[in-house]
């Protein structure tokens, strides 16, 4: 089937939740516990000494603490005036001394979690992926690629607007519960849900034992207000799923991708014959965060009839060497290439489906095939994360593991993701 005979149905298929599930492993309040952060460990980080050293550093200093004032309620107090005053101002601030008055005010129960996020959100102005996180929630994450989960079957995306559900497992607890697209979750439980970054925190509430009843307050068409109580189960979650339709008489395979674990390209490749008898194939990439560009490069060279490369631009840390973590050296240049030999699949027509949280290795492969004119792009403008982090060891509490940026991709042209993304053919 011509690949223009594609736009009307992807048009309709765009509207639809093919499958989805990611969830949140993890209870984030005792895991912070269990790191033990105190206010010497965040004085490595926020002191007068260091903050009032240059610009950067002080801004860094002024988000950490904008945060924590926030979330204790202290942006009224005279101490903490000078926070949102603006940059000439900024100079006046005792960092010290507020350090101080947080650490009295902060609820004793939630100090390390507190003091973990408050140094993340300093990182943040360095690095915009930066965080340090306990070590045993790191653990949980690495866990995901067993796709074993406790959860309610809801994939979130949050953004400055608050928490929103951007998929539900059609049989998941939260599918037959009746929660749905696009509601935004506003408490989970007695626990407000925060607009921004750390909006997805509060997932953290969702690890309970199978059987627990959770109760969740979404917000619907941004009017009506909603109340769900929604049983956790234990749940498991492939990366690639196939369905097929029937379009006039013609096949077409969609192939849902959530996440490039390591096999995934194998999975595919399993199916081409299979794929040879078909008339087109729809690649569902919408909310995919990436994972490993290996994959993603193979399922590339499946589709592609020429070799296509992509260049890893090692980059040096813009996280200061003062707060003493052990930082990858800078380390040249990478060049990843798809194999020439495989196009297998080359005459077979595609169309990719994205969305704004299209992230990382899934948008690599989405670029290539639409630079090398191999598909048409349906959806939204994808998230534009064109670098790769690392993980590293805390040296000065082990309890802690630090994730910060060392790299960026480039396009065959030389342009980067970061921050452009892809623009597709068709919203």
């Amino acid at each position: 089937m011509p690949l223009r005979s594609f736009v009307a149905l992807l048009a309709f298929l765009f509207a639809i939740p093919l499958a989805g599930g990611t969830f949140q492993p993890m209870d984030e309040a005792r895991f912070w516990a269990d790191a033990d952060l105190d206010l010497n460990f965040v004085r490595k980080f926020i002191s007068n000494k260091f903050c009032h050293r240059d610009p950067e550093r002080l801004r860094s200093c002024i988000a950490g603490l904008k945060y924590a004032a926030r979330n204790l309620n202290l942006e009224t107090r005279p101490e903490f005036s000078l926070l949102i005053a603006g940059e000439p101002q900024w100079r006046n601030i005792n960092f010290d001394e507020l350090l101080t008055v947080i650490d009295v005010k902060a609820n004793f129960a939630s100090k390390s979690m507190l003091y973990g996020r408050l140094v993340s959100e300093q990182l943040r102005t360095f690095d915009s992926h930066a965080q340090i996180l306990p070590l045993k929630i790191y653990r949980s994450v690495l866990g995901q690629v067993q796709k074993d989960f406790f959860g309610i079957g809801i994939e979130t995306e949050s953004t400055g607007a608050g928490l929103f559900v951007r998929r539900v497992e059609t049989f998941s607890p939260a599918g037959r519960a009746g929660i749905q697209v696009n509601d935004r979750i506003l408490r989970i439980e007695d626990q407000m849900v925060p607009s921004g970054p750390l909006a997805k925190n509060a997932l953290a509430l969702l690890n309970a034992k199978p059987g627990t009843l959770i109760r969740l307050d979404v917000l619907r068409d941004r009017q009506e207000s909603l109340r769900f109580n929604v049983r956790v189960a234990a749940l498991r979650v492939k990366d690639v799923e196939f369905d097929a339709i029937n379009l006039k008489g013609k096949r077409i395979v969609i192939v849902r991708i959530r996440r490039f674990s390591d096999g995934v390209c194998k999975t595919f490749e399993n199916t081409v014959e299979e794929l040879k008898t078909t008339s087109g194939l729809i690649l569902d990439l919408r909310n995919n965060p990436g994972g490993i560009l290996r994959e993603a490069l193979c399922l590339a060279s499946l589709l592609l009839a020429h070799q296509v490369r992509i260049q890893k631009q090692k980059i040096r840390s813009s996280i200061p060497q003062e707060f003493g973590f052990e930082l990858s050296p800078y380390m040249g240049e990478q060049i990843y290439r798809t194999l020439s030999s495989r196009g297998r699949l080359s005459d077979l027509p595609v169309s990719v489906l994205v969305s704004a949280a299209t992230k990382s290795a899934a948008e690599v492969l989405a670029s290539l095939l639409q630079e090398q004119r191999r598909s048409w792009i349906i959806g939204e403008r994808t998230f534009g994360k064109g670098t790769t982090q690392l993980v590293s060891l805390v040296p000065f509490n082990s309890k802690l593991r630090l994730t910060y940026t060392i790299a960026r991709y480039q396009r065959p042209d030389g342009s980067s993701f970061q921050l452009n993304g892809v623009l597709p053919n068709f919203r």
